[in-house]
Parts: structure tokens; C-alpha cells; sequence
């Protein structure tokens, strides 16, 4: 809650505390949308050394490419269904 009113202040869209599989773990993460589908984002491992870099493209109907690059590189496709 404090990390997301911090990145408001900023003018961020997302602040806080994110798991990242490139880094096996939890990172502190700032984000910003650079259009309504792309968000960039950058974390800080928490546990250990690490920085990660994330590509989130939304491409409709509950689907998105997610791209980390950090001590891993990977990509991944998500479909998430709301109710």
C-alpha cells in the first residue's frame, strides 16, 4: 500500500512488491504504461542480487505476452479469465 501511493506520487502505475521467475523470487517493481497494452517495468531483487526488466503486452480477451529479462530471460503467454 505505501509502495503503490509512493509510485502515485511519482506518476508510476505500479508500485510494489512482485514475485519475478527470471530472478526466483520477490522484487521491489516500478512500473509505468507506455500505451493502454504496453507496461514496462523495472524490479530489484529482494533476496539476493538481481534486477529484472518486464515487457507486459495486453492482447485482448484475457490474453498477454509477458517478457522478463534479468540473471534469466523468458517469455510467457497468460490467459486469465474474469468473472
Amino acid at each position: 500500500y505505501l509502495a503503490e501511493q509512493m509510485g502515485a506520487r511519482l506518476g508510476l502505475d505500479e508500485a510494489g512488491i512482485a514475485e519475478s521467475r527470471a530472478l526466483g523470487g520477490a522484487t521491489f517493481s516500478v512500473g509505468k504504461y507506455l500505451s493502454p497494452r504496453l507496461l514496462v517495468s523495472y524490479g530489484v531483487s529482494l533476496l539476493g542480487n538481481g534486477q529484472v526488466l518486464t515487457l507486459k503486452y495486453l492482447l485482448g480477451r484475457g490474453f498477454d505476452i509477458e517478457i522478463e529479462s534479468g540473471t534469466e530471460s523468458r517469455g510467457t503467454l497468460n490467459w486469465r479469465m474474469e468473472r
